[in-house]
C-alpha cells in the first residue's frame, strides 16, 4: 500500500482513537473509522507503528491517565482510572505499572 494512503487511514484512526478512547473502543469501530476492513486496519497498524490498535489504545490511556495525576494532583485514582476509560483502579494501576514502571500514586508523589 502506498505510504501517503496508509498516513492517511492511520490519522483518521488515530483522531478517533485521541476523541474516543475513554470509551468502550472496539476493532470494527477503529477501522470504520478509516472506511476499512478489520483485517487491514490491524495491518495498517502493524506496518505504521508496530502495534495493534488495541495496543496502541491502551498505551494511550495510560498516558493520558499519567496527564491527569499531574494536571489534577488532588483527583483520586479511581476517578482517573475511570476518565481514562478503565473498567477498574486496579486495572489502571496495573497497567501503569507497565509503562511506567510504579505506582500511579508513586508517579504523582515523584513528580510533585
Amino acid at each position: 500500500a502506498p505510504a501517503g494512503r496508509d498516513d492517511l487511514r492511520m490519522q483518521k484512526m488515530l483522531d478517533f482513537l485521541a476523541e474516543g478512547y475513554a470509551g468502550e473502543l472496539s476493532l470494527p469501530e477503529i477501522a470504520g473509522a478509516a472506511g476499512i476492513g478489520e483485517r487491514e486496519c490491524l495491518r495498517c497498524f502493524a506496518r505504521t507503528i508496530q502495534q495493534s490498535p488495541m495496543q496502541y489504545l491502551l498505551k494511550y490511556r495510560v498516558m493520558r491517565g499519567a496527564e491527569a495525576l499531574l494536571r489534577d494532583p488532588g483527583g483520586s485514582v479511581a476517578e482517573i482510572a475511570s476518565a481514562c476509560g478503565f473498567d477498574s483502579p486496579s486495572n489502571f494501576s496495573r497497567m501503569f505499572r507497565r509503562f511506567y514502571d510504579c505506582t500511579p500514586r508513586e508517579y504523582r508523589r515523584a513528580a510533585l
